[in-house]
């Protein structure tokens, strides 16, 4: 049980020297690099908290609006935009110092610093994307903690599934004769 609890308290380690700390984002974060990040698509798509059920979501800013608050993190530009300015800067600088200079980037430098080595703790995507589909990482998710199966992507904007799919009713249980594999049953062809 040890292995599976984990601080969510992002504590940056001011004296790392800026380096070492570029040489982990260059490692933990090596997929970033990666992306296509110069598209400009990313700024038509925001994420956002629905006013009907309270949960997020991601919409064409055109049709959201411009004066909501964008919950989306942006991870791959701020990795490229940290590690541009950590390239400039004098690698045995101290982190402190370098965030006195540059203060932009002490979320992302905290993030990175206290994630390290962690492994699996961000999507490996640009979410911020037009070919980014929410369904396909959201589904794990609402698998795991709702029990949401057969998820399908509805719009490009939310997320429909079916709560429990083939778990037994309670006249099944009674009488004994619930299938003890019915946590994933075969998905029906339409």
């Amino acid at each position: 049980m040890e292995g599976l609890v984990i601080d969510e308290e992002l504590t940056g380690r001011p004296e790392m020297p800026v380096a070492r700390l570029r040489e982990i984002l260059r490692n933990d974060y090596a997929w970033a690099f990666g992306l296509d990040l110069d598209i400009g698509s990313e700024k038509r798509y925001v994420w956002y908290k629905s006013v009907s059920a309270e949960e997020p979501r991601r919409g064409p800013v055109a049709e959201v609006g411009e004066n909501v608050v964008n919950l989306g993190l942006d991870l791959p530009r701020l990795v490229v935009s940290l590690d541009r300015d950590l390239a400039a800067a004098d690698p045995t600088l101290s982190t402190a110092r370098f965030l006195l200079a540059r203060p932009e980037h002490r979320a992302i430098a905290t993030r990175v610093q206290a994630l390290a080595g962690t492994g699996l703790h961000s999507p490996h995507a640009d979410i911020m994307s037009e070919h980014f589909t929410p369904a396909h990482i959201t589904r794990l998710l609402n698998v795991g903690i709702h029990g949401i199966d057969k998820t399908r992507d509805f719009l490009d904007r939310n997320l429909r599934g079916v709560l429990f799919h083939g778990a037994p009713v309670p006249e099944d249980i009674a009488a004994g004769s619930a299938d003890d594999l019915w946590f994933y049953p075969s998905e029906p062809s339409l």
